[in-house]
């Protein structure tokens, strides 16, 4: 049989993990509750209008096309690049002469 000091510290121990288990419990849940899903950049009291939703993406995408166009522009016309330090070249078998 344990004595009672034993059982005494099992107890706590018990009650310890229960403790820790239940405040974990309670962090996860505040970190996935509903409140988690209003994350957007409108406040929740503006309605959700998907057209106009819609209607940005698009002016964005025209954005980002045009962009891309300029840099495939200046891509295709060529570009000047200036070498300012080169690393000393290693051809793999030219010591084997």
């Amino acid at each position: 049989m344990r004595k009672p000091a034993e059982r005494n510290n099992t107890n706590w121990i018990a009650i310890g993990a229960i403790a820790l288990g239940l405040i974990t419990v309670t962090q996860i849940g505040d970190f996935a509750g509903p409140g988690a899903a209003h994350a957007g950049a409108e406040p929740p009291n503006v309605p959700f209008n998907a057209s106009a939703q819609r209607k940005a993406m698009l002016d964005q995408l025209k954005v980002m096309n045009q962009r891309l166009a300029t840099l495939e522009s200046r891509l295709e016309s060529g570009i000047k690049v200036k070498v300012t330090e080169m690393p000393a070249v290693k051809v793999e078998g030219a010591d084997k002469d």
